[in-house]
């Protein structure tokens, strides 16, 4: 796929199990609405930031630099991560 292709307008939205764009075209199905809502989520959390960039990791790399100040003002979140997965 054309990483340099423009993709759906942002922000993405959920209709049950509907994904839509901004401007409320159709994206994609999900087969339950818990799945769409996820989906939705990390397209709109991730907005802005070239696909390449998503493909290498770099989501993943700045949670891994920023842990402990993350978890510091986020403390629920040392449940969700295990140490080896944060540092």
């Amino acid at each position: 796929m054309d990483s340099d292709r423009a993709h759906h307008p942002t922000p993405w939205r959920q209709n049950e199990t509907s994904i839509l764009d901004a401007a409320g075209a159709s994206v994609a199905t999900a087969q339950h609405a818990i799945d769409s809502e996820r989906i939705v989520a990390a397209v709109n959390a991730v907005a802005g930031i070239p696909t390449v960039l998503l493909r290498e990791g770099i989501v993943r790399k700045l949670i891994n630099k920023h842990a402990d100040s993350l978890l510091a003002e986020n403390p629920e979140l040392s449940g969700l991560l295990g140490p080896s997965e944060i540092h």
